[in-house]
């Protein structure tokens, strides 16, 4: 959680009650505004009790306003309280295995596979949207507006370095651009790290000389609304979003890529080969 924070306020200590004894606390109380990297549509005020002897939460209270997300131009505003009891459990006899055995109910399925939970985000998605206007800060502060690459379409990638998923598909994104690049398809990234220097780090040290833009105070994040990433926005010549998913669909990506001109036709997905077949 420190991690995420650039500081934080310290309360007067206090003693809590848990299990019938009482529990010596450090009290710190973080807001959003204490982020390294602001989320403008999620603000919260939160209060957490640490025990002090064992350095562990004892309690957290959350008071937040944030906002439901039906569609790119439809959100809802919310407003939720969340206490959190943390208790230490005491065993006092002997556990027995009978108490971790799994009797599924009568109405369950066995699934050979996990559904991937990139294909089922949710949130916000802009295709057929016209780009609202963005600005991006490069990490030397340098601020490029999206409509200075009107005249070529632009594919944004929505990533950050703790994102597993985003740096998995990274190695498919080089490929593309590589395909794509001398076409005149332009690929800027845009990290959500909470600061500057940890995503530019990163494509350094693998290698990629992408254009990389930081998204500290959450704005574009705003403007293009909530969503899982890693997230890639196609946009084409006329500022026009033609595709806008969440998780690397490599093949449905390319696909509205080869609709973007007779030039880009070869990026399209090859057709999948079946399986060679043999009998005697």
């Amino acid at each position: 959680m420190a991690k995420s924070l650039k500081s934080a306020d310290r309360l007067p200590d206090a003693t809590l009650v848990v299990n019938g004894h009482e529990v010596s606390c450090n009290v710190v109380r973080v807001q959003n505004s204490d982020q390294k990297r602001l989320s403008p549509d999620y603000r919260f005020d939160k209060t957490i009790w640490i025990d002090k002897t064992h350095m562990t939460f004892v309690k957290t209270i959350e008071h937040a306003d944030a906002y439901l997300f039906l569609s790119s131009t439809t959100r809802i505003p919310m407003e939720e309280e969340i206490i959190t009891v943390f208790t230490r459990a005491e065993l006092n006899n002997s556990v027995h295995d009978e108490l971790f055995t799994f009797i599924p109910p009568s109405d369950a399925k066995l699934i050979e596979d996990y559904p991937d939970p990139r294909n089922s985000f949710g949130g916000t998605h802009l295709t057929g949207d016209q780009v609202p206007s963005l600005k991006l800060k490069s990490a030397d502060g340098k601020v490029v507006s999206i409509e200075s690459f009107r005249g070529k379409p632009v594919l944004l990638d929505f990533w950050a370095t703790w994102c597993g998923p985003c740096v998995e598909d990274m190695p498919q994104l080089a490929q593309l651009n590589a395909e794509a690049n001398d076409k005149g398809l332009v690929l800027l990234l845009i990290d959500e790290d909470e600061d500057a220097p940890t995503a530019t780090a990163f494509l350094s040290k693998k290698g990629y000389n992408w254009t990389d833009f930081h998204d500290g105070d959450g704005e574009i994040e705003k403007l293009v609304g909530e969503a899982g990433i890693p997230r890639t926005i196609l946009i084409d010549a006329n500022g026009k979003i033609t595709y806008d998913a969440s998780g690397m669909d490599e093949d449905k990506l390319r696909t509205e890529i080869a609709k973007l001109g007779p030039e880009y036709a070869s990026l399209a997905p090859k057709p999948k080969q079946a399986p060679c077949m043999s009998s005697k």
